[in-house]
C-alpha cells in the first residue's frame, strides 16, 4: 500500500502545457427566407481546394446552432444541407475575442440549390446515434421521448439493450449492468434502480450512453459494462422550463405527469424537475417443471394458466445547481429523491397439480394465492469542485457522491393442500414475511487531467467507496413468528481503487490509449440470527486498451479490450433459507465469488452513417441460479452458484438515414451466447444463434404533422442457465406542434400485438417449460409545453473533465453535433 501512495503522489506532480482547444459555434440560416437550417453538415476542412480532407465533422441542432472545435488558428468551414449550395469560410481567429474558449461567428447563410436532383440524395445526421471509440450515444430527440412512457422503457430503443419478460436488461446479450447519471455511479438495488427509471420522464433526458469497455477511469464493475443517463439541462441565459403529461390505456390507466425549470445566468446555472406517475400492467404464465428422484422417475409440477395484476406509484424530485466562480474554478451539487409504492392487489389463486410419470393422474395439488406490498424511498446527491490550471491546460475534479435507499415490503400467501385435484382438503398455512432493509453508499473521488503536449495526455486518480447495508426480514407461519427463518442480515462492502491511463495521437490517422486500474474490495456479511460472520477480502489489477486508427476521410476504427468484475449482490450472499410453499424455497449463497470478464470490440464508423460493430466477451465463475431437488421430496430451493463459464459474441449496425421527407433509425445485431457447465451440480451446454432489431420510419407530411411507427423484434437469446424464444413490439404515433412549437402533442398505439415468451431451462435432475404473455397494447397520448426565454448566442461553457475517447483520437468528428449542452464536470 505504501508503494501505491508513493506512486500517485509521483503521479500528481506532474505539471505539463496544453494546447488551447477552441469551440465555433454559430447559427446556419436560409438567405431567403432567414429561417433557422436543423441538422446541416459542418465540416473542418484541411483548405480551401476541391481536394481539401474533412479533418472533422458537427451537424446544427433542431434550431439551426452548431459547434465545432479546432486548434487551426485560421480553420476552414464548409456548410452544406440538402436542397442547400455549400458555403465554405475561412475564420481568421485573430479578428474575434474568445469568451471562455468560445467563438460565435453569428449567421451563416445557405442559399437554394435550383438543380433538380436526379437521384435521391442520402446525407447522414447525427442526431439520434453517434459512435465514439468504446461507446455508443443515442440522443433523445422528439421521436424517441413522444413514443416512450418513461426512461426505463426508452431503453428499449437503445443499440444493444434488450429487457426481458421479466424487465431484467442486457447489453449485448450480457448481464451485470452498472448505471450511471451524469457519469456518476449509481448503486442501489436493481428493483429500486427499476422504479427511478420509471418515474423518470424522457423529456429531462440528453442522450444515452451505452459503454461496452469502459476506460480505466470507470469503475471495473458489470460484465456487460455502463448505461450512462446524460440529463438535460438549459444552458441559455435565462428562464425556461417545461410541462409534460403522458397517459396510457389498455385495460388499465397509466399516466406520468412531469414539471421541470432552469434559470441560468453568467453565475448560476439552476435547474429542478418534480413528477408523479401511476402505472399498473397485468401478466399471463404458466410453468412446467419436471422433477426427478434416485431412480430417475419424473414428477411434474404444473402451474396452471394464470395471471397477475401489478400496480406501482411513483413521486420524484430533483435539484441541481453549479456555480461559476471564475474562469478557472466551479462548484455544484445536485439531489434526486424518489418515492416508489406497489400496493396490495387482488389476484387469482395459483393452482398447481402434481403429476407422477406418465403425467396422466394428479395425485395431489395446492392452491396459492400470493399477496405482496412494497415501498421505499431514495435519495441521491452529490457536491463537487472543479479547477482547471490557468497556465498549463491540465485540470482536476473532485467529488463527493452518496445514495440512501429506504425500502419495506410485506408478502403474504395462504396455501392450502389437497389430494387429488383440489379435491380433499389436506391443511392449509398462511405465510406472511414483512423486510426492512437500509441501503447507504458514499464515495469520494479525485481526478487529474495532465496534457504533456498537442498528442499524449495522462489521466489518473483514486476513488473510495463505502457500502452499509441493514436488512431485517421477520418471517411469520400462520401469525407465529418462525424463528428458523427469520433473519437480521448485515453487510458491508468497500472498494478503494486507483487508475492511470495514458492516451498518444501518434500519427494523424492512429492514436492509442492504454489504462490500467487497481481495485482492492472488502465485504463483511454477518447474520445476527445465528452470530455468523463471513469475511472476503481480495485485490485485481484491471487492464484496458483502444486502438484507433483513420481509415480514410471520414471513416474510423477502434479496438477495445477490457477485464471486467460483477460481484454478486448482497441478496444473493444471504444463507438464510425463504419458504414459498411445501415445494418452493429460496436461498442466497455466501461463499459466491466475484465473475470475470473479458471484453473485445470492434468498431467501424463508416462516413459516420453506419457505425458497424462486434464484440465478445468471455466470463470465468459465471453466476447462475439453479433450482436444487431436495432428496426423496419435491420441493425444490433456488440458490445461486458460480458454475462453468459463459460466452457472448455478436455483430450489430446502427444508423440513422434522411431519405428525403422520410427519417430512418435503425440498429441490427446478431449474436451468439453459450453458457457451458459440466460439475456435480449442474451439466449443461446452451448455445443459441439469436437476431434483434430496432426500427423507426418518421414522415413528415401535411401542416408539418409527423408520422412515426417503430418495430423491436428478437429471436430470443440465452440468460440464467436457460434460454427464451422471440419477442416482438410494435408501435406508432402521430404528433404535431402548436403555439410556435412551444406546445408538443402527439397520440399512438404501442405494445401491439399481444406477446407470449416461452422459457426453455434443462439440466441435470430438472427441466423447466413455461410460456408467459404480459403488456396488453395501449392507446397513448403525450401533452409537452415549453415555456419562458433563452438568450441566442450566449451559451455558457462549464468547466468539464476532457473527453478521453476525444482525446485518444484526435479531434474526434463523432459526436460533435450538440455541443450547446454542456455537463457538469467531476463524472
Amino acid at each position: 500500500m505504501k508503494k501505491i501512495c508513493v506512486f500517485i503522489i509521483l503521479i500528481c506532480t506532474c505539471i505539463v502545457i496544453y494546447a488551447q482547444t477552441i469551440t465555433i459555434t454559430g447559427t446556419i440560416r436560409d438567405r431567403k427566407t432567414n429561417n433557422t437550417i436543423p441538422f446541416a453538415n459542418v465540416m473542418l476542412m484541411s483548405d480551401t481546394t476541391l481536394s481539401a480532407e474533412m479533418i472533422s465533422g458537427a451537424t446544427s441542432n433542431k434550431d439551426g446552432k452548431f459547434a465545432i472545435k479546432t486548434k487551426e488558428k485560421k480553420p476552414v468551414l464548409k456548410f452544406n444541407s440538402l436542397g442547400y449550395q455549400d458555403n465554405v469560410l475561412t475564420i481568421n481567429m485573430a479578428s474575434y475575442t474568445a469568451q471562455k474558449s468560445i467563438i460565435n461567428i453569428g449567421d451563416v447563410y445557405l442559399s437554394a440549390d435550383t438543380t433538380n436532383l436526379k437521384e435521391v440524395s442520402i446525407i447522414g445526421k447525427q442526431t439520434r446515434l453517434e459512435m465514439d471509440n468504446d461507446k455508443i450515444v443515442m440522443n433523445v430527440d422528439e421521436g424517441v421521448s413522444a413514443t416512450s412512457a418513461n426512461a426505463f422503457e426508452m431503453l428499449r430503443k437503445v443499440p444493444g439493450v434488450v429487457i426481458d419478460k421479466d424487465e431484467n436488461i442486457t447489453l449485448n446479450g450480457q448481464s451485470g449492468i452498472l448505471f450511471q447519471f451524469d457519469g456518476r455511479d449509481i448503486r442501489i438495488p436493481y428493483e429500486s434502480m427499476k422504479a427511478i427509471l420509471k418515474g423518470m420522464s424522457p423529456r429531462d433526458i440528453a442522450k444515452i450512453e451505452t459503454i461496452t469497455n469502459p476506460s480505466a477511469k470507470y469503475e471495473a464493475e458489470g460484465t456487460a459494462g455502463i448505461i450512462n443517463i446524460i440529463m438535460a439541462k438549459e444552458q441559455t441565459a435565462g428562464f425556461s422550463g417545461n410541462v409534460s403529461s403522458w397517459s396510457g390505456v389498455n385495460k388499465d390507466f397509466n399516466t406520468f405527469d412531469n414539471v421541470s425549470l432552469s434559470y441560468v445566468n453568467s453565475k448560476w446555472t439552476l435547474s429542478g424537475g418534480l413528477g408523479f406517475g401511476i402505472f399498473n400492467n397485468r401478466s399471463e404464465h404458466e410453468f412446467k417443471q419436471y422433477i426427478a428422484d434416485n431412480s430417475n422417475d419424473t414428477t411434474l409440477m404444473h402451474s396452471e394458466k394464470n395471471t397477475q395484476k401489478n400496480k406501482f406509484r411513483n413521486m420524484n424530485a430533483n435539484f441541481s445547481a453549479d456555480y461559476k466562480i471564475n474562469d478557472n474554478n466551479s462548484i455544484g451539487g445536485m439531489i434526486t429523491f424518489s418515492a416508489n409504492k406497489s400496493p396490495y392487489v387482488d389476484n387469482e389463486p395459483q393452482i398447481v397439480a402434481i403429476r407422477p410419470y406418465p403425467y396422466n393422474d394428479v395425485t395431489s395439488s395446492y392452491k396459492a394465492n400470493p399477496q405482496y406490498e412494497s415501498s421505499s424511498q431514495d435519495y441521491m446527491g452529490s457536491i463537487y469542485y472543479n479547477h482547471k490550471f490557468d497556465s498549463i491546460g491540465g485540470q482536476f475534479s473532485t467529488s463527493l457522491d452518496f445514495t440512501h435507499d429506504n425500502s419495506d415490503g410485506e408478502n403474504k400467501s395462504t396455501n392450502n393442500y389437497f389430494s387429488g385435484y383440489i379435491q380433499n382438503l389436506l391443511r392449509n398455512e398462511t405465510n406472511f414475511s414483512e423486510t426492512e432493509n437500509k441501503y447507504d453508499s458514499y464515495s469520494f473521488k479525485f481526478d487529474v487531467v495532465q496534457p504533456f503536449n498537442k498528442r499524449m495526455t495522462l489521466e489518473y486518480g483514486i476513488k473510495s467507496r463505502l457500502a452499509i447495508v441493514d436488512n431485517d426480514f421477520k418471517a411469520y407461519l400462520n401469525d407465529v413468528l418462525d424463528a428458523n427463518t427469520t433473519n437480521h442480515l448485515k453487510y458491508k462492502e468497500n472498494i478503494n481503487a486507483a487508475y492511470v491511463s495514458f492516451s498518444d495521437k501518434v500519427t494523424d490517422k492512429f492514436s492509442f490509449r492504454a489504462g490500467l486500474r487497481f481495485e482492492h474490495t472488502y465485504t463483511n456479511l454477518e447474520q445476527k440470527a445465528t452470530n455468523e460472520e463471513f469475511d472476503n477480502n481480495y485485490v485485481n489489477l484491471f487492464p484496458n486498451l483502444n486502438i484507433s486508427y483513420k481509415v480514410g476521410k471520414m471513416d474510423n476504427i477502434s479496438l477495445t479490450y477490457s477485464y471486467r468484475i460483477s460481484r454478486p449482490e448482497y441478496n444473493s450472499l444471504n444463507p438464510f433459507v425463504v419458504k414459498n410453499s411445501d415445494y418452493s424455497y429460496s436461498s442466497g449463497n455466501p461463499y459466491l465469488d466475484p465473475q470475470y470478464t473479458h471484453n473485445f470490440n470492434l468498431n467501424y464508423a463508416f462516413h459516420y452513417i453506419v457505425f458497424l460493430t462486434a464484440s465478445y466477451g468471455y466470463t470465468n465463475d459465471n453466476i447462475s441460479e439453479i433450482f436444487q431437488p431436495s432428496a426423496n421430496t419435491l420441493a425444490l430451493t433456488q440458490k445461486p452458484f458460480n458454475l462453468g463459464y459463459k460466452q457472448n459474441a455478436s455483430v450489430g449496425l446502427s444508423s440513422m438515414l434522411p431519405l428525403g421527407p422520410i427519417e430512418w433509425t435503425l440498429w441490427l445485431q446478431g449474436a451468439y451466447s453459450q453458457i457451458h457447465c459440466d460439475n456435480e451440480l449442474l451439466k449443461t451446454n446452451i448455445e443459441k444463434f439469436s437476431f434483434m432489431t430496432w426500427q423507426s420510419l418518421a414522415i413528415e407530411f401535411f401542416w408539418k404533422t409527423k408520422l412515426t411507427g417503430s418495430v423491436f423484434y428478437s429471436t430470443g437469446g440465452v440468460e440464467m442457465g436457460g434460454e427464451y424464444s422471440d419477442m416482438l413490439m410494435l408501435s406508432a404515433s402521430i404528433s404535431k406542434e402548436f403555439l410556435q412549437k412551444q406546445l408538443k402533442v402527439s397520440m399512438g398505439v404501442d405494445n401491439f400485438p399481444k406477446r407470449d415468451f416461452n422459457i426453455a431451462t434443462h439440466y441435470t435432475g430438472y427441466r423447466l417449460d413455461g410460456v408467459v404473455a404480459w403488456q396488453k397494447p395501449q392507446f397513448t397520448v403525450n401533452l409537452t409545453y415549453s415555456f419562458g426565454r433563452s438568450a441566442n448566442n450566449n451559451t455558457l461553457k462549464r468547466i468539464q473533465s476532457d473527453n478521453m475517447d476525444s482525446r485518444s483520437s484526435g479531434e474526434s468528428s463523432i459526436g460533435q453535433g450538440n455541443q450547446g449542452t454542456s455537463q457538469p464536470m467531476g463524472q
